[in-house]
């Protein structure tokens, strides 16, 4: 079967939603995928492919979602590879490469430097076909304390832990996060996250919170002052979880990052995703070479 490959439009985002439930069997509304398109203020939008039959009926899509990234002492236009997805009846008919390539193609056109992304098992062998590099795992960290059988009686329904953490939340403005991760995480990449996935900036003692709400908060990233030590750190988290009725933190970082470093001490620990590349600038080659990637669970695109 012949295909025509295009670039994604707004146009097409009823059809990504029916696709969306056909691959994945989970409901994305055609305004869910507007908002996680709309990623005008990171830099561009709609870098992404789509794959249509004779009939005009969609096959496939192929998308990367634009942020900023500093890499050694340079910022600049990155995105993250998401959302791949080939019908059914289409597999196993190349669709998945020539999206890329394509896709690969426009982001160059339109100055971007790097394509990132965590790929699961069944994905990674397509990534190897397009050459990417592939870096150690990231490591999970779970932080989830002795608790007292008040603290027990405190657990809350996730919309409740939502409403408690509420109570918490300080202006984006207020973000202030470095070196976890080399993407830029300010005001306008936690606004765009926040389009389309629930998440809030809370602040606990001296330390702000990246946090998705439910029984169990995931972090999309910290930050605290150099002098609050592991046992501050400890009582803060604890106060948050005690606070919102949630049973524990997960967080994600590089082992070897400042915070997978602090965190290592106080939390449960395991392998995490391992992170790959794709360069699109070759001066770029150098600096990544040899040098850790530094993620944060804030850089997945479900976040």
């Amino acid at each position: 079967m012949n295909y025509r490959i295009r670039r994604v439009t707004t146009a097409d985002m009823a059809a990504l939603s029916a696709l969306y439930k056909r691959c994945f069997d989970e409901d994305r509304s055609a305004t869910w995928l507007a908002h996680k398109f709309a990623t005008g203020p990171l830099g561009d939008e709609l870098i992404g492919c789509v794959a249509l039959t004779g009939e005009g009926e969609l096959a496939a899509f192929y998308g990367v979602f634009p942020l900023q990234m500093c890499i050694g002492e340079r910022q600049i236009k990155a995105a993250q590879s998401g959302d791949t997805m080939t019908h059914p009846e289409h597999r196993k008919r190349g669709l998945f490469v020539r999206l890329a390539q394509a896709t690969y193609a426009l982001a160059r056109e339109q100055g971007f430097a790097l394509i990132y992304g965590f790929p699961n098992a069944q994905s990674r062998p397509g990534f190897v076909k397009l050459d990417w590099t592939f870096r150690e795992p990231l490591q999970v960290y779970r932080f989830s304390p002795k608790r007292s059988w008040w603290a027990r009686l405190r657990r809350a329904h996730p919309a409740q832990v939502a409403a408690r953490l509420q109570t918490l939340s300080v202006p984006l403005a207020d973000a202030c996060f470095a070196g976890s991760s080399q993407v830029v995480h300010d005001a306008a990449y936690l606004s765009y996250k926040q389009g389309y996935e629930e998440s809030l900036l809370i602040k606990v003692d001296e330390v702000r919170l990246w946090v998705k709400p439910g029984a169990r908060l995931d972090v999309g990233d910290l930050d605290a002052p150099g002098s609050v030590s592991d046992e501050a750190l400890k009582s803060t988290f604890n106060r948050l979880l005690s606070n919102c009725g949630a049973k524990s933190l997960r967080f994600t970082f590089h082992p070897e990052s400042p915070w997978g470093r602090r965190l290592a001490p106080i939390c449960e620990a395991h392998a995490g995703q391992e992170p790959g590349f794709y360069i699109l600038d070759d001066t770029l080659a150098d600096a990544l070479n040899n040098a850790p990637l530094y993620f944060s669970r804030g850089d997945f695109d479900f976040f």
